[in-house]
């Protein structure tokens, strides 16, 4: 429908009661998206990805469909 056009928005969130209700430390929520992002443009631009970080963990795995855009879909973050 979108001709494979797509912008991601990606946020931290404000909310400790949301962090908290999944066990996920509030306090590190910046150093989480900071290890997020390069993990998203794995999967979108790598053929076989593998990550493990602090936070996220991807096996090797082939993660398909590609995106359109190249070398991958903008990315706006908020906090």
């Amino acid at each position: 429908m979108s001709g494979g056009r797509l912008t991601v928005g990606a946020g931290l969130g404000w909310s400790e009661d949301k962090y908290a209700a999944t066990g996920v430390p509030f306090r590190r929520r910046g150093r989480r998206m900071d290890e997020c992002l390069p993990c998203l443009k794995l999967v979108w631009t790598e053929g076989l990805v593998e990550f493990e970080g602090e936070f996220y963990e991807i096996p090797a795995s082939r993660i398909e469909p590609k995106p359109v855009q190249r070398p991958h879909p903008p990315v706006l973050v908020g906090g």
